[in-house]
Formats: C-alpha cells, sequence, structure tokens
C-alpha cells in the first residue's frame, strides 16, 4: 500500500464468511479494504477466481493454491505462494505461474525491489 499498490482479496469462500475472512485480514495487519468471495472450485467448472481477476486485471495475483491460476489473463502476473516442504505437485503446473515464492512477505520483497528497479 505504501508503495501506491491497492492490495484485494479474493477469496473462494461462500459470501457468508466475508466480513469474518475481511476481520481476519485486518487483525493479521492486511491493509485490505475489500475482499472478493467468489465461492469454492466445482467439479468440471471454470476457475472462480478467474472471473473476478480477469475482470479487475490487477498487475499481480497471488494464491497458494495451483488450480486458482488457471483460466487468469496472461497480462496479469501470477505468483504461487508455495513452500518447499509442502511437496506435492506444483513443478507439474509450472506453466500456470510467473514465480513461485515460499511466503507472501517474501513474495512482497521481491515484488516491491523490482518495481522500485523499473521505474530507475
Amino acid at each position: 500500500v505504501d508503495a501506491g499498490y491497492e492490495l484485494i482479496a479474493v477469496t473462494a469462500i461462500d459470501s457468508m464468511w466475508l466480513r469474518a475472512r475481511m476481520k481476519n485480514l485486518q487483525l493479521h495487519g492486511f491493509p485490505i479494504l475489500q475482499v472478493i468471495a467468489t465461492g469454492g472450485a466445482k467439479p468440471d467448472q471454470p476457475n472462480p477466481k478467474a472471473e473476478v481477476i480477469n475482470r479487475i486485471r490487477p498487475a499481480v495475483f497471488v494464491d497458494d493454491y495451483p488450480p486458482y491460476l488457471e483460466g487468469i489473463h496472461t497480462d496479469v502476473h501470477k505468483v504461487l505462494i508455495y513452500p518447499p516442504q509442502r511437496g506435492g505437485n506444483a513443478d507439474q503446473q509450472i506453466g500456470l505461474f510467473e514465480s513461485r515464492h515460499p511466503t507472501l512477505g517474501l513474495f512482497a520483497q521481491e515484488w516491491l525491489i523490482r518495481s522500485v528497479n523499473s521505474t530507475k
């Protein structure tokens, strides 16, 4: 936020939990003023977050669940938060994201450094 970015949370929860999610994020220090609930993924249905992300076209979309990076427009930098100890098949889904980071904090630090360097 201090660097000029607006943070919007797009979450795959039911809308009845929207207030609780907003409160939880704010209690953890995230300066988020908007939370959008998409509902969870359903079998044989497109990524529920893709419609929202493609409509608002953020500079970056960050998620910790590889399938939620599917169907996101190529203009949006897609980031996977995926700790090495988590295991799983993130390496098999390498085409879904442009960068992968073990924590959200490490991604944010790298993104801010990149942003500052790109304006020089």
